[in-house]
């Protein structure tokens, strides 16, 4: 493990320890989430369908790394943050819990036999065993492309995929794609048409479990300004999306990416690079005080957040 990335763990892990913040009552406007948000670069949020793990990934500066990291609720308190069992040695990122909590996908650039070299990204998964997570899986083709990154699993409860990648054939630059499970295998990934893709960028959707509603993050240029927000479309009768509409409140003037919803249906967590602008600097800092905010939330990497989702769903 890289070391800088060994020492911002350690003092993570030592700070998120006493955080024991109960999935309940979220907030009505965006908050950090506090047991998974420190200071290092943190984002893809994933509660497992029971609500006693939760999975993420912090990335190391410059992006040189990355790496999956969890906490098991255990009597009532959330143990201290651990790198995954399968994670910590390539670059692991997006973890996403089958509907049923028995497989955990991830995106990963780790080579597909032990003679090769690292690769693109594609999509992976470890099984859950009496011992622990099995070692990881890639998911093969039709999923995985040899000359591609595939990124963002989520899966419905019947086993369809949804992920993000460009592909020759796509619209645009990153878009979203569909393969469903059918007689013990996937299906060629198809794109999520207009009004879903377009040519710009979609990317990072989370899927209902009943495919009724997608949260993704979509870009688009707004006087002459990159602009990334997070929306949300509803599944109609025949199969297509519904044009997609910004999520009230949460958005900001930076990336807003990653949704992720509750099992239960009521929290919306998502990563956000919002920061203040400004430090309160009424008063000159010392070392201890710039460590601490250095080592804090709002420090301009990414944080994650969590919201009560029906807040933020626009108005009919």
């Amino acid at each position: 493990m890289p070391k800088p990335f060994f020492t911002i763990l350690l003092l993570w892990s030592l700070q998120a320890y006493t955080q024991n913040i109960p999935l309940v009552n979220p907030p009505q406007s965006p908050l950090v989430f506090e047991p998974a948000s420190t200071g290092a670069y943190e984002r893809d949020f994933a509660l497992s369908p029971d609500g006693t793990e939760m999975y993420w990934s912090v990335v190391t500066p410059k992006n040189i790394f990355s790496a999956i990291v969890g906490r098991k609720l255990i009597k009532g308190q959330w143990s201290p943050p651990q790198v995954a069992s399968f994670s910590g040695q390539f670059s692991d990122l997006e973890p996403a819990f089958s509907p049923d909590g028995k497989r955990l996908y991830f995106a990963s650039n780790r080579p597909v036999t032990p003679n090769d070299s690292t690769k693109d990204f594609d999509i992976w998964y470890v099984e859950r065993t009496s011992a622990g997570w099995s070692l990881p899986k890639n998911m093969g083709v039709p999923i995985n492309t040899p000359d591609a990154d595939e990124y963002y699993p989520s899966l419905t409860s019947n086993g369809t995929l949804y992920f993000t990648a460009i592909y020759k054939n796509g619209l645009g630059k990153d878009d979203l794609w569909r393969s469903e499970w059918v007689d013990g295998q996937y299906t060629s990934p198809k794109l999520v048409d207009k009004p879903i893709s377009t040519e710009g960028y979609e990317f990072n959707a989370y899927v209902l479990p009943d495919e009724s509603k997608l949260f993704y993050t979509s870009c688009f240029r707004k006087n002459g300004v990159l602009d990334c927000d997070l929306v949300v479309s509803s599944r109609l009768s025949d199969g297509s999306w519904s044009s997609p509409k910004p999520l009230e409140g949460v958005n900001s003037d930076k990336l807003d990416y990653c949704p992720f919803v509750s099992p239960d249906g009521k929290i919306l967590f998502f990563t956000s690079e919002r920061a203040p602008k400004n430090w309160d600097l009424t008063k000159p800092l010392s070392y201890q005080d710039l460590q601490k905010r250095l080592q804090s939330p709002h420090n301009g990497e990414a944080d994650l957040y969590w919201v009560e989702l029906k807040s933020v769903l626009p108005k009919p």
